[in-house]
């Protein structure tokens, strides 16, 4: 029984930390996206910086979530 439970607790680990990673990657791009349209002049400078500033937030949050960020 205990097996088990550590082989369903470790797939449902390695299925989180792909989601994860997934969402850390896309907030990368997406402010890439937003530095893209700041440099263009498609998006105003305060609103780039905030929205930037809370993709990076997001970002570091999902990267610490799927275990890129242990010491």
């Amino acid at each position: 029984m205990e097996t088990r439970y550590r082989t369903v607790h470790r797939r449902k680990r390695r299925t989180l930390k792909s989601v994860w990673s997934a969402l850390a990657g896309l907030s990368f791009l997406l402010m890439l996206g937003i530095g893209g349209g700041v440099e263009q002049d498609s998006i105003a400078l305060g609103a780039g910086f905030w929205m930037m500033a809370a993709t990076l937030g997001a970002g570091a949050l999902f990267a610490w979530l799927a275990g890129w960020m242990e010491w």
